[in-house]
């Protein structure tokens, strides 16, 4: 005959684990992986203490479960407030977030929110893409109220409804932000250049009298191979590639645009293959300096002319250069007709050139002389 003593501590916990076994079999219970009885102190001596290891119904967790839990922080290690008691369903929302060439944005952020009791509170929880562009929030309820944000650098936010999108893949496209451009526009000793030209790309505005400007670029601007650029009459202009953030785009901090020194002047004497001037002949620039649209900064000359007319000596002057080197184009002078300058613009009078002698004919082509540097004084180019 076995004598089994069982002290009444022990019999309060077996009904407990009783307890925890049916809720178990109902699916509403937490996962329970060991419970252990211990007798009271008081009990009789000949009571023991059992270890009951009881498996999970489930290996994996519930892609959506029930269950209540009060709108209390009591007991939670994160301090976060607790959603609603009312009974909702959690699940896991996945999010893609791409840019408009459909193409995943790292490091975009997806944010899940709803308000909580009548107090004004908010639960929300938050996930960042990985460089695929996809982003997770786990056990979240699908509150017919809840709003989901997305965001990224260098892009637009989108908040939507989540409402019904819990236990989905959702594919989220945020447009490209306008970028604003800003700063100021200083010359090389530090005094403001009002009425400077900055552009990027086809967006350009000027700059006010204090040199302060504002740009507004387009989102398929192209900042890797597209210069911002500044240029001032007179002035060197700044030509500056915008170091992109992790968005690729650039940062919207304000910008100091400083202005290089004064522009060159080429100068030099035209003569023929013995060494007489040559009057009235056009010496144009044949190359310029890319501005980043496909064209020449030409409008950073002192003068809106790419060219000069020899005098009666056959010195010519061409000002506003560059610090760079440039190639000329002579073009001769043809008996009755008016030669034409580079890109078949007629070269313009020059004032100085009305007491210059007769014009020496010459059946000669146009013909290319240089490299020369900008800001040389005593060019000869020996017309062949």
């Amino acid at each position: 005959m076995i004598d089994l003593r069982i002290s009444s501590a022990a019999v309060c916990s077996m009904a407990l684990l009783a307890g925890a076994l049916w809720l178990t079999a109902r699916g509403s219970a937490p996962r329970i992986e060991t419970v252990q009885i211990v007798a009271a102190a008081d009990a009789d001596p000949g009571a023991t203490s059992s270890s009951i290891s009881l498996k999970p119904r489930m290996a994996a967790p519930l892609t959506a479960i029930r269950f209540s839990r009060p709108a209390s922080t009591a007991g939670s290690p994160s301090g976060e407030a607790a959603p609603p008691s009312d009974e909702f369903e959690t699940s896991c929302l996945t999010v893609r977030v791409l840019d408009p060439d459909l193409l995943p944005i790292p490091r975009a952020t997806i944010t899940l929110s709803f308000p909580i009791g009548d107090q004004g509170a908010t639960f929300a929880r938050s996930a960042v893409a990985g460089t695929d562009g996809n982003a997770s929030i786990k056990s979240v309820q699908d509150h017919r109220t809840a709003i989901l944000l997305v965001s990224a650098p260098g892009h637009e936010s989108r908040s939507l409804a989540a409402a019904g999108l819990m236990g989905t893949h959702a594919d989220v496209v945020l447009p490209r932000r306008a970028l604003r451009i800003h700063g100021v526009v200083l010359t090389g000793d530090g005094h403001p250049a009002g009425a400077s030209l900055v552009f990027l790309g086809a967006a350009e505005t000027r700059a006010s009298k204090d040199g302060s400007f504002s740009l507004q670029v387009p989102e398929q601007a192209d900042f890797e191979n597209t210069p911002l650029v500044a240029m001032k009459r007179g002035l060197q202009p700044l030509v500056l590639h915008l170091p992109a953030t992790d968005g690729g785009s650039p940062s919207d901090a304000p910008l100091e645009l400083i202005l290089g020194e004064p522009t060159k002047t080429l100068r030099g004497r035209l003569v023929d293959s013995r060494g007489e001037p040559l009057a009235g002949h056009t010496v144009s620039l044949s190359t310029g300096t890319p501005d980043g649209r496909g064209g020449y900064l030409e409008h950073a000359l002192d003068v809106a002319r790419r060219m000069g007319k020899t005098d009666r000596d056959g010195r010519f002057e061409i000002r506003g250069l560059m610090d760079r080197s440039y190639e000329l184009s002579v073009s001769p002078v043809a008996s009755g007709s008016r030669r034409r300058g580079a890109r078949g613009k007629a070269p313009r009078s020059d004032p100085r050139d009305r007491d210059a002698g007769p014009e020496k004919e010459s059946p000669a082509p146009s013909q290319l002389a240089g490299p020369f540097d900008a800001g040389t004084t005593d060019v000869e180019i020996v017309l062949r």
